[in-house]
């Protein structure tokens, strides 16, 4: 079964590929990888490596990241939960992480966050699920409809002091901070780049600019 998936995220990486733009963030997942299955309760490392392209800028040496737990298509995204610890130094290049316990069978991705700066793990498996949009436990389902980053959009240029986002075509305001995307092009932000949507899920990278799969 998985490598079956492994040769279906490498057919989509090869078509992502194409889509990369040197100002993507420079956050490459090497665990968990395509072939990784959580197991609920288990505490599991995540770990990362820096790899800047030509023309790629690296985050600050002060600067720091959050991860978060995702599933769901490319577009929209459903965020899970902040698995970070607190926000880390970006010279912390690994840390642990305890699965919750009644996490349902299905895949799951990470997504780094540094200031404008993001990327994405590719999709891995928990309980050897196969489904891209499991169903979330209630309590988990709570914390996300309460966590004060809603995933409705991959659109960082979106993203308010509350970690809020909407689709590039609309505008996001809060009770601190209002802003609106560009209009005038399909990526409003030049730290990454968006594929086009997909109408049947895939086991690819979610909205990857440098997409990668397990070696």
């Amino acid at each position: 079964m998985f490598s079956s998936l492994k040769k279906t995220t490498l057919l989509g990486a090869l078509t992502f590929a194409a889509l990369w733009v040197n100002t993507s963030a420079y956050f490459y997942s090497t665990s968990p990888v395509a072939d990784t299955n959580w197991l609920p309760g288990q505490e599991v490392n995540v770990v990362w490596m820096p790899q800047l392209e030509n023309g790629e800028v690296a985050p600050a040496a002060d600067a720091t990241y959050t991860v978060s737990l995702m599933t769901g298509v490319d577009d929209p995204q459903t965020f899970i939960k902040v698995i970070t610890p607190e926000p880390l130094s970006v010279s912390t290049t690994s840390f642990t992480f305890k699965v919750p316990e009644n996490l349902n069978p299905g895949l799951y991705f990470l997504k780094y966050t540094c200031g404008n700066l993001l990327n994405w793990s590719t999709r891995f498996h928990v309980a050897g699920g196969t489904a891209t949009n499991p169903p979330l436990p209630s309590d988990i389902a709570t914390e996300t409809s309460s966590a004060t980053e809603t995933q409705t959009s991959t659109d960082p240029a979106a993203t308010t002091s509350t970690e809020s986002t909407t689709s590039p075509s609309t505008t996001t305001t809060t009770s601190t901070e209002s802003t609106t995307s560009p209009s005038t092009t399909s990526t409003t932000s030049p730290t990454k780049c968006l594929p086009k949507p997909t109408s049947t899920p895939t086991t690819t990278p979610p909205a990857k600019c440098r997409p990668h799969y397990a070696r």
